[in-house]
């Protein structure tokens, strides 16, 4: 008897009370993050578009010079290129920590022997380089 009484309590107190919210903890930093890249956007004066784009179709990275400088924009302003152009590979791995693991993330390394005449071809060589790297990490997953 006091077995169901303290269960139709419980369910009840289930049923009345908001469910529990799992936040993202990464969810703030994401929000950041897109927030500087929309400041790129407007600082270098691409089409969003075309970063959207690039965004959904990573096997398609734009060439011109205006995503080129995009990404070096986006890429200091989240830490991932120095202001003087160096790739912070540190930085970098931390951010992708989130979805690899850090043994498959040395992969990297030999990203790390990248130079360009400029922020914005260092910025692209780079990212052309880190995509070709999970793109192996995900072929060996499989």
């Amino acid at each position: 008897m006091w077995g169901s009484a303290i269960l139709i309590i419980c369910v009840f107190l289930m049923t009345t009370q908001a469910a529990p919210t799992i936040s993202d903890p990464y969810a703030e930093d994401m929000k950041n993050r897109n927030q500087m890249a929309l400041e790129c956007i407007n600082q270098v004066n691409i089409d969003i578009t075309i970063v959207r784009n690039a965004v959904s179709n990573p096997d398609k990275i734009p060439t011109d010079d205006k995503y080129k400088k995009f990404l070096a924009c986006s890429y200091k302003k989240q830490k991932f290129q120095s202001e003087n152009g160096e790739m912070l590979y540190d930085n970098i791995n931390d951010f992708l920590a989130r979805f690899y693991t850090r043994d498959q993330l040395k992969i990297l390394n030999q990203c790390k022997s990248i130079t360009a005449q400029n922020d914005a071809e260092m910025a692209y060589a780079s990212l052309q380089c880190i995509l070709k790297c999970l793109h192996d990490i995900e072929e060996t997953e499989r």
